[in-house]
């Protein structure tokens, strides 16, 4: 009999999913918007991604339907060059307390994720989750917010998936 109601909560969440799915147009449980194209206060260019998921049950940070939507902003770091690891910066704007980042890295050909790490807003890391120390040779060419969390990478690196753990 427990077997049987435990299939049923199955069910019912996957019901419960595809409702979300349904009601806020997504294509899966877990979807992005193409990055657009703006520009900064400086007149600097910036990417906008949206990163979209529905789960039931609902999350940390989601809404009584358990949608979740997290806004990834890209925009130039503080490295000189792809060499540095931190020419861009990916600022993750949440009201959750703590975040969980999966990043990948993908070039030649060759793509790896790597280890998802967690973190709260008003930092600023690299990809790889370890802090970053500003240095006055390389300050952050712009400012953040409190419930932003700034991650540093390069181009050949990629933000895979986000979510709200607490």
């Amino acid at each position: 009999m427990t077997t049987h109601a435990g299939k049923d909560d199955k069910a019912s969440s996957a019901a419960l999913v595809r409702d979300c799915i349904a009601l806020h147009k997504l294509d899966k449980a877990q979807t992005r918007t193409e990055p657009k194209e703006t520009k900064d206060e400086y007149g600097e260019p910036q990417w906008v991604t949206y990163y979209k998921r529905c789960d039931w049950p609902p999350g940390r940070g989601a809404d009584k339907t358990g949608y979740t939507e997290l806004k990834v902003t890209a925009r130039l770091g503080p490295g000189e060059s792809e060499a540095s690891d931190m020419d861009t910066a990916d600022v993750i704007k949440s009201a959750c307390s703590e975040l969980e980042v999966v990043y990948s890295i993908a070039a030649q050909g060759y793509q790896e994720p790597l280890k998802p790490f967690r973190s709260n807003p008003n930092r600023v890391v690299f990809y790889t989750g370890e802090a970053w120390q500003r240095t006055p040779e390389q300050p952050l060419p712009f400012y953040y917010e409190p419930d932003e969390l700034v991650v540093l990478r390069n181009s050949k690196v990629r933000l895979d998936s986000i979510r709200c753990v607490a």
